[in-house]
């Protein structure tokens, strides 16, 4: 067990023993709430939580040899169990559980042979949302509209899974705990840098600001790619390979900043970027040519001041309505 770890373990339990105490306020119960929305420190409280019921269950008694790993964890919700709880045998029993967390946890852990079992918290965010998230080891990540992922940090690497997202990252960077973010198609590997990460609908882009990463393909040849500053790989669904270009980095972070910035890129993907950003739908028809790109800034502030940016620029005409806003080639 690290320094920061052991600190973590102790803090879990100075929680445990706050929130069960008599003196314990309506406040604690909310600084407590955000403490805990880290999944390393939920990890902690579970662990000194389950070291309090073992003592509980062995008449307080905290010597190694009594020490038998649970076959479940037991869940914060069900915390309350020990508000009725309140004397001398609790107080003992929580005292143990203390020096086992803090002390003894390390030399008397898990089996080496059994695998960690990885626990997973999911963001998510809605239409028009944005999310920022300091994980424990001072990464950042950023969660632009509509999107989903989910983060497991462990001792040995910290995970990311992107479903259907874009977020962009600023990772510490830490040799010892390799930073994977994971989709379908593609697997990076990082271990301290800045990049973006744009995965909805049949695309995948990964852009790099700062650092390098490699990321490598899941399906067909397994081909992995090294990216460096300034350098971008987008994948559509259905083409054989990915594209690596050199590009300006700060276009792919700009979401941030309430800007979309585009080169060349296929109305289709403006259309998917605005349906994330604004409630009502914006439709492209079919009289549309295929080869329309857009090139260009866009502030995201009102709906339908872009709309009329995007008819001026492109020479296309918008049919606004109260449900819905379609693209259409001029008549």
């Amino acid at each position: 067990m690290t320094g920061l770890e052991r600190d973590r373990q102790a803090r879990a339990a100075e929680w445990f023993l706050r929130l069960h105490s008599s003196a314990a306020r309506e406040q604690d119960f909310d600084d407590f709430a955000q403490w805990v929305d880290d999944p390393l420190n939920r990890a902690a409280f579970d662990r000194v939580e389950e070291l309090c019921i073992i003592c509980e269950e062995h008449g307080g008694k905290s010597g190694p040899e009594d020490i038998s790993e649970p076959d479940n964890i037991i869940p914060i919700e069900k915390a309350s169990r020990w508000s009725a709880l309140r004397g001398a045998g609790v107080i003992a029993s929580l005292a143990a559980a203390i020096m086992l967390a803090v002390i003894i946890q390390p030399f008397f852990g898990k089996p080496a042979q059994q695998e960690t079992v990885l626990a997973w918290q999911t963001y998510s965010t809605q239409t028009g949302e944005q999310q920022e998230i300091e994980l424990v080891d001072g990464s950042r990540i950023a969660i632009n509209a509509a999107s989903s992922l989910s983060i497991s940090l462990s001792e040995n690497e910290r995970r990311v899974r992107l479903t259907d997202a874009e977020a962009s990252f600023d990772v510490a960077h830490d040799a010892q705990r390799p930073f994977l973010v994971e989709m379908d198609e593609f697997d990076i590997l990082v271990l301290g840098t800045e990049f973006n990460v744009d995965h909805h609908d049949n695309l995948v882009r990964v852009t790099v600001r700062r650092g390098q990463v490699q990321v490598k393909a899941r399906l067909g040849d397994a081909a992995s790619y090294i990216l460096n500053p300034d350098q971008e790989l987008i994948y559509r669904k259905g083409e054989s390979r990915p594209v690596v270009r050199t590009v300006d980095s700060g276009a792919a972070f700009a979401w941030q900043r309430g800007v979309l910035i585009y080169d060349e890129a296929p109305i289709t993907d403006v259309v998917n970027d605005l349906n994330r950003m604004f409630d009502r739908p914006i439709l492209t028809s079919e009289d549309l040519p295929e080869n329309l790109t857009f090139t260009g800034v866009l502030q995201t502030d009102e709906q339908v001041q872009i709309v009329e940016r995007l008819e001026i620029y492109l020479q296309i005409v918008a049919d606004i309505r109260a449900d819905a806003i379609t693209f259409h080639a001029p008549r």
